[in-house]
């Protein structure tokens, strides 16, 4: 439940309707990836545009307990990989994922290249996502974990003794990727067996993308994949792309207050669907326009409903929910049942918010059906999830009468949020 101390009160924007430009942090999802492969490396990396949030934090002090170490040092952060310093082991005896699940699902597999066992805490929320998926096939390779019914924390150690594992890929990309990330390590590479339905699969192919910066080559046939040891990771010196999520609350402002809203380093990149979003509002009837290495959204008086398959891209779903509030007819978005098992049940906390703000809503299996309509200001518990927080954050600036509890949730991926929409002349009370 939320905290009216940390309560943000939204105030509608009224004319002149905004005309922005504005430059968003680096993609967190890829930085997730880079961390800890550029940690295990076998030599140095300089890493720019790394975006400052939570999860990136919980990374980089985990990382740095395993014996990595990072200097910023001219706009770049160098990396010092475990290779270089000694075998690996937890300085501390343990590891703290704190509210990360992406964290907990990259380091699990890493802590099998520990001869003794390795801690991985976490967080009460964090607590209750289930890890049992992968540490099954953790066990499967021969490796040790010790833990409270497939939930953290856990105890784990290899050695890894099997070249071959199975994984259900139904639930979560990242158990995939994880184990994608471990195989360079492996003496006979790895050969990864997908079972089940496979969702968000396309940051399983960010994950492969991420890897071949590294000097690693994956194959990827139907439900195989198979990574050689080609070697530990070379270092790399790279740019983090821009944040297609964080950019996307800033679309969605555009597209329900009629404004023109510019993103700099933006590019449609198939490895991250989530950057598709702004196409999707154009099919609700907003205009695009690409300007050089920006994107520009002029929205639409009018937006029109829209259905779509999000299976592949659970992290804009709250906010293509938002602009669905306001538009013309029923709205079908399909497929999201693995938003049940995100920072929240993502999925019936959408449906319990937008009743809320009174709007026609209800879930069929796993599809999400909208009525357009007019909503109504009240107060929206994002339930600690920081990027319900952000989309209905926005609704606020057309509805009057809307309130964020627990305001600072949103630090788990957007720290400087509120600050981002202050530079914009937009204007909310309370909570900082």
């Amino acid at each position: 439940m939320y905290n009216g101390e940390v309560m943000i009160q939204i105030e509608p924007l009224i004319s002149p309707l905004l005309n922005a430009s504005l430059e968003i942090q680096g993609s967190k999802y890829v930085a997730n990836r880079v961390l800890p492969i550029a940690a295990f490396a076998k030599s140095e990396s300089r890493i720019k545009n790394i975006p400052q949030n939570e999860d990136i934090q919980t990374a980089l002090a985990g990382l740095r307990n395993l014996g990595a170490t990072f200097k910023e040092k001219d706009g770049a952060l160098e990396i010092t990989p475990i290779a270089k310093r000694h075998p690996l082991k937890a300085s501390e005896s343990f590891v703290d994922a704190r509210d990360s699940g992406t964290f907990a699902r990259f380091i699990s597999p890493l802590l099998t290249l520990s001869e003794s066992p390795i801690e991985l805490k976490a967080s009460e929320q964090m607590m209750r996502r289930p890890m049992n998926d992968l540490f099954d096939s953790l066990i499967e390779m021969g490796a040790n974990v010790e833990s409270h019914h497939g939930f953290l924390p856990a105890k784990i150690n290899g050695p890894i003794l099997k070249d071959t594992v199975h994984i259900d890929s139904s639930k979560s990309s990242q158990f995939t990727s994880s184990l994608m990330i471990l195989a360079p390590h492996l003496k006979n590479g790895l050969v990864i067996h997908l079972e089940g339905k496979a969702v968000s699969f396309p940051y399983v192919f960010m994950t492969k993308n991420v890897l071949e910066r590294f000097g690693i080559v994956s194959e990827m046939q139907e439900n195989v994949i198979r990574i050689k040891n080609h070697g530990l990771y070379s270092g790399i010196h790279y740019a983090i792309p821009t944040d297609p999520v964080s950019a996307s609350y800033f679309f969605l402002l555009g597209a329900i207050t009629e404004s023109n809203i510019k993103i700099a380093n933006y590019s449609i990149d198939e490895f991250q669907k989530e950057s598709l979003f702004p196409e999707l509002l154009e099919q609700m009837g907003c205009f695009l326009q690409k300007e050089g290495s920006s994107l520009l959204l002029k929205g639409s008086k009018t937006l029109k409903a829209i259905d779509v398959d999000l299976s592949e891209t659970p992290d804009i779903v709250p906010s293509l929910v938002v602009a669905c509030m306001y538009a013309e007819g029923e709205s079908i978005l399909r497929n999201l049942g693995h938003l049940r098992f995100k920072e929240s049940n993502r999925l019936e906390g959408c449906l319990r918010n937008l009743k809320k703000m009174g709007v026609n809503a209800q879930i069929e299996g796993d599809d999400l059906h909208i009525i357009g309509s007019s909503p109504k200001g009240t107060v929206i518990d994002p339930e600690g999830d920081h990027r319900m927080a952000m989309s209905f954050a926005m609704a606020g600036f057309r509805t009057a009468g809307v309130s964020i509890a627990d305001s600072h949730c949103v630090a788990k991926s957007f720290p400087n949020f509120w600050d981002v929409l202050k530079t914009l002349g937009l204007r909310f009370r309370g909570g900082l």
